[in-house]
């Protein structure tokens, strides 16, 4: 994706990608080079689905740590220099377990070892979003696949990948 704007906010693949991402596949992975856009229009389609989503089901979020799903995605959601007014409605602390985001009560899970999986064994996921996906132990990723159970559930991930084999 073409990182640069062109209409103030979205470069034309960033529009595109938000005008069919939710009704296009279950699970959908951006991935391409370093500051190409992905965390930023992902994060954009994070707020749209919470907003529109299903009351039934749980929304989580993933990444490698919980330090790096603060860094990478929480203190990007709260920027009010990137998201605006709606920066205020999240609500997270550092370290914490759940966030608050457009009212809506958020999972936050760090995902670094194979004992991962464990940690959403038995959800019903309505929305997942992963935070650099190829980190992911293969185990968690193959769980988090079986437990998107809602009508309409759908998994967002964004990824630089490191090889061929990724």
């Amino acid at each position: 994706m073409n990182a640069l704007p062109m209409n103030g906010i979205f470069c034309p693949n960033q529009l595109r990608f938000l005008g069919t991402w939710a009704k296009g596949p279950k699970h959908t992975i951006l991935s391409g080079a370093v500051s190409a856009g992905k965390t930023f229009i992902s994060l954009w389609a994070l707020l749209m689905y919470i907003k529109y989503i299903p009351t039934s089901g749980q929304i989580i979020l993933i990444g490698r740590t919980l330090g790096t799903l603060n860094t990478n995605v929480m203190q990007l959601l709260m920027s009010e220099q990137l998201f605006g007014r709606i920066a205020q409605q999240v609500r997270y602390t550092p370290g914490a377990k759940t966030a608050t985001i457009l009212g809506r009560t958020v999972y936050l899970y760090g995902a670094g070892d194979a004992k991962a999986e464990t940690k959403i064994r038995g959800m019903t996921v309505a929305f997942a979003y992963v935070d650099e996906a190829t980190l992911l132990p293969e185990a968690f990723w193959n769980m988090l696949v079986t437990r998107l159970r809602v009508p309409g559930a759908r998994l967002l991930a964004t990824t630089n990948p490191g090889s061929q084999n990724h």
